[in-house]
């Protein structure tokens, strides 16, 4: 399932992630422009690119990340597995700036369709 954007559920999921994102990155405020985001059962997978509130690109040579990403080590995107608990989503595995498919290994080590992460059902 694909939580449309205006919905509840899809506002939820973000809110769940932006705390997390900011505490991580140091940043004090972010806008997520969603690239792909899919919902199974009470799991979802973000994969976002993180803007300024304005929607001007992050300059992440202010961030903790300001070495890999000069190095060209760091892709600016985030990509957050979250879980529905109680009430609230919350972050199980969050990957800032991966530049590679951080998120390979989530699939298997939650029980959950490798499809929901946009991967093949097998490599």
């Amino acid at each position: 399932m694909v939580p449309k954007p205006g919905t509840k559920m899809r506002s939820a999921i973000l809110d769940g992630i932006r705390p997390k994102f900011l505490k991580e990155t140091g940043l004090k405020a972010v806008k997520m422009k969603v690239l792909n985001i899919w919902a199974y059962k009470d799991y979802a997978f973000v994969h976002f690119m993180p803007l300024q509130p304005n929607g001007k690109d992050i300059d992440w040579k202010k961030t903790k990340y300001k070495e890999p990403f000069e190095q060209g080590m760091f892709d600016a995107g985030t990509a957050v597995l979250v879980h529905f608990e109680g009430k609230v989503w919350k972050v199980k595995e969050m990957a800032v700036g991966p530049t590679d498919v951080a998120w390979e290994p989530w699939p298997e080590k939650y029980k959950l369709p490798r499809k929901m992460f946009g991967m093949p059902d097998h490599w």
